[in-house]
């Protein structure tokens, strides 16, 4: 029992976020609830966007290969030859986290 109310809270999260992030595309000068309120640039940038979806997909690959660019260059600045650092980048793009930021572009 305890299992399944942890498990619809945390969809309940999900969906509150999904939706909180909808309003905020809409209206990304006006909506200033916290901690969204100070996201100004993705929801602006999805809000040019012709589909809602497609600018939240397009954003989340950008976002990603954006953070993927800068944890190799980290892992390159820290000494790590270029087949090490792009053996960490393997392993960020296969990690759990990211495959979930695939699945919903309307979390990244």
């Amino acid at each position: 029992m305890f299992r399944r109310r942890m498990w619809l809270i945390t969809i309940g999260a999900a969906v509150a976020a999904v939706l909180t992030f909808a309003i905020i595309m809409l209206q990304p000068r006006v909506y200033t609830a916290t901690p969204w309120g100070y996201r100004l640039l993705g929801p602006l940038l999805v809000s040019v966007a012709p589909n809602v979806r497609d600018g939240f997909a397009a954003l989340m690959v950008a976002s990603l290969c954006g953070a993927a660019a800068a944890l190799f260059l980290f892992l390159r600045a820290l000494g790590h030859g270029e087949r090490a650092a792009l053996v960490g980048v393997l392993a960020f793009g296969l990690s759990d986290p990211v495959a979930t930021a695939v699945r919903n572009p309307y979390l990244c």
